[in-house]
């Protein structure tokens, strides 16, 4: 059985884990976010990527900024400006060859909680996440808001 490989890109760390389709984690491990370069930061997640590709079948990623989660592009990128205007799945997939998903890392946060965490009984909700930025994401119905510029949240 093949795993996910989940990255969640914080402005201090990258953590990462291989999971199951029930957030079973397997393995996991961080390193530290460059700050330097675009390149850079594409270089470590390949990195991360290679040490586990045998055993993973698609990539989720969680990480800061304004996403079109539907098309990768960043938008506003939060605390790693050189993310600025780049289509992150684009990107990786030019180097990564398995299914890739993004989303914003505080809506991330507010899905993870009604599938499994606190807002597992909640209908409607509010995730905070304080980092080295701010975020966080609203459930309305049990639903995700993104915002019609994925500011919601």
């Amino acid at each position: 059985m093949k795993h996910k490989l989940v990255i969640d890109v914080g402005g201090t760390m990258i953590k990462y884990a291989l999971m199951d389709e029930e957030a079973k984690i397997y393995q996991r491990g961080e390193v530290l976010t460059p700050l330097d370069t675009l390149q850079h930061f594409i270089d470590t997640i390949v990195s991360i990527y290679k040490k586990v590709k045998n055993e993973v079948d698609g990539l989720a990623f969680s990480m800061q900024g304004n996403i079109d989660s539907e098309t990768g592009q960043i938008f506003a990128p939060g605390a790693l400006q050189y993310n600025a205007g780049v289509n992150i799945i684009k990107k990786l997939q030019e180097l990564i060859d398995v299914p890739i998903a993004v989303e914003n890392d505080g809506k991330c946060a507010a899905l993870a909680e009604v599938w499994k965490g606190h807002l597992k009984d909640v209908q409607n909700g509010v995730v905070l996440i304080i980092g080295t930025g701010i975020g966080g994401g609203i459930i309305h119905e049990r639903k995700l808001i993104k915002g019609s510029h994925f500011f919601a949240g």
